[in-house]
């Protein structure tokens, strides 16, 4: 997939970093996926700058794909692309209705004690949720 690296830094000065899938930058169906999916997971092991040690680093991707093998057993969605910094990562992905999702990752937050995470769907037919990550 051709996705595209970018980093930066918070307004706290602490650095963050990502990619998002340029493939959707100008996607002219995003009225198909009108729903945003943003699902924010706590990082364990910190770095002095609040970005995650390279071993948390591989334990959020590996948390990460299994998410996203969960989501499309229930529903078709695009994955946008993520941000890590803060403290944790932020995922991001577009659907096109919300209950699937919503019932698949009420379920599993539920028994999931380990970190801290949280999701949250709203509608977004313009993708403007992630216009800062990828500006078009």
């Amino acid at each position: 997939m051709p996705f595209t690296f970018f980093k930066g830094n918070f307004a706290d000065g602490n650095p963050f970093f990502g990619i998002f899938d340029a493939r959707y930058v100008n996607f002219r169906r995003k009225s198909s996926f009108p729903w945003v999916l943003q699902i924010e997971i706590a990082a364990n092991d910190l770095q002095e700058n609040r970005l995650p040690t390279a071993s948390e680093n591989h334990v959020l991707n590996a948390f990460e794909d299994s998410l996203q093998e969960l989501l499309a057993k229930s529903t078709t969605y695009i994955f946008f692309g993520h941000v890590t910094g803060g403290g944790g990562r932020i995922v991001y992905c577009y659907l096109p209705s919300p209950n699937p999702a919503h019932d698949v990752l009420t379920s599993l937050f539920k028994g999931n004690p380990l970190r801290g995470m949280r999701f949250e769907i709203e509608h977004d037919p313009e993708w403007q949720r992630v216009a800062d990550i990828a500006p078009a």
